[in-house]
């Protein structure tokens, strides 16, 4: 995983209620000066993006996971 994130700490996280969609926490989820937001794929629609960057931070998203019973199965639906 450091290949990704290069050796940077996560410094503070946001936990999203369960009923509600990640996607649609937007700026309940971003504290004010949140620096370099990573999330995964559920955070990936403008709803969130917007939030972040009016707090002037970039986001980075995670691809979505695949799961299959081997490398080249998973690889062939990519």
């Amino acid at each position: 995983m450091d290949q990704f994130f290069h050796g940077r700490l996560v410094e503070q996280i946001t936990i999203t209620p369960a009923d509600i969609n990640d996607g649609y926490a937007g700026p309940d989820a971003v504290p004010d000066d949140p620096g370099e937001v990573l999330a995964d794929s559920a955070y990936q629609g403008d709803h969130f993006r917007g939030a972040v960057w009016s707090k002037g931070s970039p986001l980075c998203v995670t691809a979505t996971s695949m799961w299959r019973r081997n490398e080249k199965e998973t690889l062939a639906v990519l």
